[in-house]
C-alpha cells in the first residue's frame, strides 16, 4: 500500500513555507495582528544602529608630536663623521637644549672598523628640545633624524 503525502510536500520534504489560503480553517490563516506584529519585527531586526560618540578633551594637534617623544635618533654614516661634523652636531643640540634626550648611530661601518653598527646615547648636558627649529638645523646635516615616541594605552 502506497503512503499518500500531505498536500503541497514534495518527495523530498515539507515545502520551505506554505502560506494559507482562504478555503483553509481560521486557525492556518494569519490574522491581521500576526501580520502586522511579523512586519514590523522585520523592520525593527533591519534598522542601522547609529553610534555616538562623544569627545571627553579636544587637544590641537600642533605639538603633540613634541610632547610624546622619548628620544631622538640619529643615524650618520661612518664616512660622512668628521670633527667639523661632530662640532655642527654639538652646536645643535647647544642651541635647541631641552629635556629629549639624544642617541648617535654610526651605519656603514668598515669592515676594518668592526664593521658593525654604532650606537652612542649623548651626554645628558645635549639634551634637546623637538620643534620646527630643530628639525630645520638636523636637515642641514647629512643625517637621518629618527622621532622616538613613548608608548601609552590611551589616546591624547
Amino acid at each position: 500500500m502506497a503512503r499518500r503525502r500531505p498536500a503541497g510536500w514534495s518527495a523530498v520534504g515539507p515545502p520551505a513555507a506554505v502560506e494559507p489560503t482562504a478555503d483553509q480553517p481560521p486557525s492556518r490563516q494569519r490574522s491581521d495582528e500576526e501580520e502586522s506584529f511579523a512586519a514590523h519585527a522585520a523592520s525593527f531586526h533591519e534598522a542601522p544602529i547609529t553610534p555616538e560618540l562623544n569627545a571627553l578633551e579636544i587637544v590641537p594637534l600642533e605639538g603633540i608630536r613634541e610632547k610624546k617623544v622619548k628620544e631622538i635618533a640619529l643615524e650618520v654614516r661612518y664616512a660622512d663623521m668628521s670633527e667639523e661634523r661632530v662640532k655642527k652636531m654639538r652646536e645643535i643640540f647647544e642651541d635647541n637644549a631641552g629635556e629629549i634626550p639624544v642617541s648617535i648611530t654610526i651605519v656603514d661601518v668598515p669592515d676594518s672598523a668592526g664593521g658593525t653598527p654604532v650606537r652612542m646615547k649623548i651626554n645628558q648636558h645635549f639634551r634637546v628640545k623637538p620643534g620646527p627649529e630643530l628639525n630645520a638645523a638636523l636637515d642641514t646635516l647629512a643625517a637621518k633624524a629618527q622621532y622616538l615616541f613613548e608608548r601609552s594605552n590611551h589616546a591624547v
